[in-house]
Parts: structure tokens; C-alpha cells; sequence
């Protein structure tokens, strides 16, 4: 039987620095994995390593769907909104302010009109309070391009079979955007109950 050759001290020194260069990526990973709790871990057990409670992180107050629901009585920018008379720099700075937040308040429909062509959709006009003759004094909010039985949520003691121009709503809903050329505060409905 024929004896092969040792490898060469090219050989022996590549396949050392490979070990070498392994061996410090595994080192490196796991002490990498042991000081940093995985975000499963720390988001369910809400603690730190110290064993205390993690209180009210900026992260987690930014987070909209952890924050609640603004009405007029928690929050001054939205019950400025609901008492002003659409002056677009309110609109505007609540919009910017609070894109994404879910408010909710009382209002009346005060004008309805199909979206484009179709014949489900709709934008639907609705202003603060109880009303619709004060819409010109008021500001606008708007749901635009929405289904009446799918996207509204209609909710309530008395949901009616068709929605129209007077009903009163208490709209949940988040803010979308503010339409400078319409006057517009735009609202992706959340849940809609019939007043």
C-alpha cells in the first residue's frame, strides 16, 4: 500500500487560519446572543435584565395602537379642531401632528356623493356636532372612497338599511390626511355608530 505524501505547510497554515477565523465568529456570536434578551423575550415579560419593570418606552409611546383613543376631553388639538371654523392652519397642523392617531367624536353627515364612477363607494362629508347647517362653520372631515356596509363598521342599537345627509354618527377613526385644495381632514374609519 502506497502512503500519501503529508500535506504542505501552505496546506496546514490555510486550513488553521480558517479554524481561527471560525472560531472567532462562533466566540463573537455568542457573546453577542447572551448580552442582548431577544425582542420576544423582553416585548412578553416587559422586564430588563435587571429583574424591573419596563416602564413607557419612547418607542412605545409613539406606537399609535398603543396609545388611546383622542376625543375633545383628553386632547386640546382635537377639541380645537371640533370647535374651529375650518381654518386650514388647525386643520393642518392637527393632521401633520397626529397622522395615524385614532380619534373619535359626535358629528352629522352633510353631503354624500358616489366616488369617481362607482356605485358602492362613496366620500362622505361629515362636520362636528349635530347640525348640518353649520357646515360652513365648521371643520370638514371626510371618509373618501369608502363602502357603506364594509368599510364604516356601522355599529349601533339601530343600524339603518341605508346611510344618508342628517344622520348623526359618533365616528371612530383614524386621521389619514388634511387636503389643502378641499379643506379637508380625511379619516379611515374605524367603527361608525349611529347616533
Amino acid at each position: 500500500m502506497k502512503r500519501q505524501p503529508p500535506p504542505s505547510k501552505g496546506k496546514l497554515l490555510a486550513l488553521l487560519a480558517a479554524l481561527v477565523v471560525l472560531s472567532g465568529i462562533i466566540a463573537v456570536g455568542a457573546i453577542t446572543e447572551s448580552d442582548e434578551p431577544s425582542a420576544a423575550t423582553e416585548s412578553s415579560t416587559g422586564t430588563a435584565d435587571s429583574g424591573e419593570a419596563v416602564i413607557g418606552s419612547a418607542e412605545e409611546s409613539e406606537d399609535p395602537e398603543l396609545e388611546e383613543t383622542l376625543t375633545a376631553e383628553n386632547n386640546t388639538d382635537l377639541a380645537a379642531v371640533l370647535k374651529s371654523t375650518g381654518d386650514p392652519e388647525v386643520l393642518s397642523d392637527f393632521a401633520t401632528k397626529h397622522e395615524g392617531r385614532q380619534i373619535q367624536f359626535d358629528g352629522v353627515i352633510v353631503a354624500m356623493a358616489p366616488h369617481e364612477n362607482y356605485d358602492t363607494r362613496f366620500n362622505i362629508l361629515i362636520i362636528p356636532g349635530d347640525d348640518e347647517a353649520t357646515e360652513t362653520n365648521s371643520a370638514s372631515f371626510q371618509f373618501r372612497d369608502e363602502n357603506i356596509t364594509s368599510d364604516l363598521n356601522l355599529t349601533g342599537p339601530n343600524v339603518p338599511e341605508v346611510l344618508g345627509v342628517g344622520d348623526k354618527l359618533r365616528v371612530t377613526a383614524t386621521v389619514h390626511e388634511y387636503l389643502s385644495d378641499l379643506d379637508l381632514l380625511v379619516l379611515e374609519p374605524v367603527t361608525t355608530e349611529i347616533r
